[in-house]
């Protein structure tokens, strides 16, 4: 219930933060918290109590919280009026389809790091494997998702520059234009 409860209290603000500042700055903060809390989930062990699980889950909770709202409003801002609707739907059924598809492709890759650690195919398969197996699996997922994550937060940054680049050309031609008689 950690992520959940951490983004119904953050993207709220974050909706708020990116309507002051501009969509795009709060969306890479939003990934930088994702890789962060994914980096953190990557060193889950065998050992980890409870409140090691939480802690760990927070910064993932964060960084949905702040993404999520700025990138909604990026979206169904980039769309005329009379195609919210069909945005809207789509948004939904892109983000459905994307933690479908993100299972099953983490899932197996979970499955065959599980395979490689027991040297083995299962005939139960990989959650009959021993538990130091199916935790090592679960990192090289977490490392899998860090490196997913770490290109959005790239490209993200590289819109945000491309974005400053543009809006300083256009305040510089706006400038030249008022300066003409």
């Amino acid at each position: 219930a950690v992520i959940p409860v951490v983004l119904g209290v953050v993207a709220p603000l974050s909706g708020a933060l990116s309507d002051r500042f501009g969509t795009r700055i709060i969306t890479v903060i939003g990934l930088a918290f994702l890789v962060f809390g994914y980096w953190a989930m990557s060193s889950l062990s065998v050992d980890t109590g409870t409140w090691g699980f939480i802690f760990r889950l927070l910064p993932v909770g964060l960084g949905m919280g702040v993404f999520q709202s700025p990138n909604n409003s990026a979206i169904m801002g980039a769309v005329s009026r009379q195609r919210l609707g069909l945005a809207s739907g789509l948004l939904a059924v892109t983000r459905t389809l994307g933690q479908t598809a993100g299972i099953a492709v983490l899932g197996a890759v979970w499955a065959a790091r599980v395979t490689y650690y027991t040297g083995e195919i299962l005939p139960g398969g990989p959650t009959t494997a021993p538990v130091t197996a199916q935790v090592n699996g679960l990192q090289d997922t977490f490392r899998v998702v860090i490196v997913l994550i770490f290109i959005a937060l790239l490209l993200g940054l590289w819109g945000l520059v491309q974005a400053r680049r543009g809006g300083r050309k256009a305040e510089t031609t706006s400038v030249e234009a008022e300066a003409r008689p």
